[in-house]
């Protein structure tokens, strides 16, 4: 017989509950070899080992992932105090006769001292040496979307067995349980752990007693529950499901574009002007409004415009229950403003600010912007930029990240991109990836400062960076040129007497195309990024260079000249596979040449994928330009 055992979300009713105590880690530095090893198949994205555990937060994590057929990559992260770091990982395709989605191996990590060993089917496929690897309870991780499927875990301590689970009795030694469902006959028990919250770990109950656990006989297809222990350990009905945020995309089936200032509260909260804000591509508007009544006017006058408000209000502020209930049933209502750019003091603040909120409301959007890599580390609190953004959702947890940064700066004739801009992408990407919670970037769209007036490029520069990395919403900084002397602002969309600019005229074009788009973007999840540099370049600070081993299956021979260099972004949409090849030059164009099969397309600005039956796409891409190719899997 064989046995799926489903990881049951919090979220549902639980029937047959049968609880246990939480795992007795059983950790030593006395064992110098072990190995660990299971039976892996990726369900969805990824699946993911855990070992070498001090306790629930500090951990190795070995990340099987793939998307389809042909890929298959080793992610190996170290989690510390809860925060994952990638130890670089790698494609492992050529090592086993088959990769993808769904095929079953045997996984078998080994720890001689501080030296780890990774097969993959009897092939060794990963070595590197680690410090402070003790011998302890052995487990699984998963985030959502996520799922695995394991088998035959087995543990073994200086040669000798110590632990062993083939699933195979109808309960599991592990500190979970699920939904026991029957399958066919003759292939034995299979656990399908699929992450039911942002983080999921389970581990196995090595030297603490195991049960109870129902003993459970089944019939043909019958079902029975069993009760999963909350991960951060706050029971069902009061753990991750009742204080965590859960994230819905506040314009449906559109792709977010918001307008931060998008309307000058004190004359023009029109009809017209909102139209002509939908016309420019925006869905989404955030209008410094201080007045209720001036809400309510917003309100009234976007409706029949497609474009929704994000709202902040004085109100807001004194009495969010009040405010609250004054506008939660008003059709256009996007979500609610909490806070610009806070640093992590202000955190435990916005949690009472964001309770008060969801007392009254939980289905709307709350949103709050964070700083930037460029602000010096020690104001924000944190020891580094990525522990500030870890925090940030720890302790608040709105559901969704959001952060401003502005890369393209202007000194004297040179224009030229601030350094760090995609170090920034990859601390919040990999907190989005880790913690389940999409993220939201910038393009500047107001010259002021040593900010230059934005050309249709920068912004697509800016906007695609994003893009490659995952991002789920972009917004633009101004829509309307604020008022005021301190940073003299100047050739936003809207100029300060209500007149458009040219820049009104490049985001449209640019939220035209990104929309158009949308079935690429909206819900795709990064599979890989990296840079490519010509011969004796360097990457972009805190970026992974690019190997010809992360391309898809369907692609070889990247070359590039003329540029600095390209992002290259592999991203996955359901069936549909993307490889974005972003000019991250803003200066130079780049003359790219990549080998592919037949069967891949190109997606134009306008949205459609075209078949040019060719196997070599030869292309100058302008600077902050891209090429964007898709296939089915």
């Amino acid at each position: 017989m064989k046995l799926k055992i489903t990881l049951l979300s919090v979220l549902c009713a639980l029937v047959g509950m049968n609880s246990h105590a939480a795992t007795n880690f059983m950790t030593t530095t006395d064992v110098k070899h072990y190995e660990a090893s299971f039976r892996v198949a990726v369900g969805n994205l990824a699946a993911s080992l855990t070992f070498g555990a001090k306790n629930r937060t500090n951990f190795y994590m070995w990340q099987i992932s793939s998307s389809g057929s042909g890929v298959l990559y080793l992610n190996p992260h170290q989690c510390v105090n809860g925060s994952y770091k990638s130890l670089g990982g790698k494609s492992i395709r050529s090592f086993v006769s088959k990769a993808g989605t769904g095929i079953e191996y045997l996984v078998k990590i080994t720890v001689d001292n501080d030296t780890v060993r990774t097969s993959f089917d009897g092939k060794q496929v990963d070595e590197r040496v680690l410090s402070g690897i003790p011998f302890s309870t052995v487990g699984m991780r998963e985030s959502l979307p996520e799922a695995g499927y394991f088998d035959d875990v087995t543990l073994k301590a200086d040669g000798e067995v110590v632990f062993s689970e083939d699933f195979e009795s109808g309960k599991s030694s592990f500190e979970s349980g699920g939904t026991i469902e029957k399958r066919s006959t003759g292939e034995g028990h299979l656990l399908h752990f699929a992450g039911r919250s942002a983080e999921d770990v389970i581990w196995a109950n090595i030297n603490a007693a195991s049960g109870p656990f129902k003993k459970v006989t089944l019939s043909p297809n019958q079902t029975v529950t069993v009760q999963a222990e909350d991960y951060d350990k706050g029971g069902v009905g009061v753990g991750y499901s009742a204080r965590h945020k859960m994230y819905k995309n506040p314009t449906g089936n559109q792709f977010p574009i918001l307008a931060w200032y998008s309307i000058d509260a004190t004359a023009d909260l029109t009809k017209a002007r909102y139209k002509e804000l939908a016309d420019c591509g925006f869905n989404l508007s955030f209008s410094q409004l201080h007045s209720t009544s001036d809400v309510e006017k917003a309100m009234s006058e976007s409706k029949g415009t497609g474009v929704k408000q994000i709202v902040m209000c004085d109100e807001l502020n004194n009495n969010p229950t009040a405010a609250v209930n004054r506008f939660k049933n008003e059709e256009m209502l996007a979500g609610w403003f909490l806070r610009d750019e806070p640093v992590s003091s202000d955190f435990a603040s916005l949690r009472d600010f964001r309770d008060a909120i969801m007392s009254a409301d939980n289905e709307h959007l709350l949103y709050l912007n964070l700083l930037p890599t460029y602000v010096d580390v020690g104001s924000l609190g944190t020891s580094s930029y990525k522990e500030y953004v870890q925090r940030f959702v720890d302790e608040v947890n709105i559901g969704i990240i959001s952060y401003d940064n502005y890369p393209i700066v202007k000194s004297g004739n040179k224009v030229s991109v601030r350094s760090g801009f995609y170090q920034n992408l990859e601390d919040v990407s990999a907190v989005s990836r880790e913690t389940n919670q999409p993220f939201w970037a910038f393009a500047l769209a107001t010259a002021h400062g040593s900010y230059p007036v934005p050309s249709i490029n920068h912004m697509r520069f800016e906007l695609y960076s994003a893009l490659a990395y995952g991002a789920q919403g972009v917004q633009y900084f101004t829509y309307w040129t604020p008022q005021g002397t301190q940073w003299n602002f100047h050739n936003a969309p809207i100029d300060v007497n209500g007149k458009k600019t040219n820049v009104w005229y490049r985001i449209q074009t640019l939220n035209k195309e990104i929309q158009s788009q949308a079935w690429v973007w909206l819900g795709a999840k990064l599979l890989n990024v990296s840079h490519y540099v010509p011969v004796g370049g360097s990457v972009p600070e805190g970026t992974k260079k690019y190997n010809k081993a992360y391309l898809p299956a369907k692609f070889n021979g990247l070359s590039s000249y003329n540029s600095s260099g390209l992002c290259v972004s592999h991203l996955v949409n359901g069936k549909n596979h993307f490889l974005l090849l972003l000019n991250s030059d803003i200066n130079n164009s780049a003359s790219v040449s990549i080998n592919h099969t037949a069967d891949v397309k190109l997606v134009g600005k306008d949205g459609k994928a075209t078949s040019t039956g060719e196997t070599t796409t030869e292309a100058e891409v302008e600077a902050g330009d891209y090429l964007l190719f898709t296939w089915t899997e």
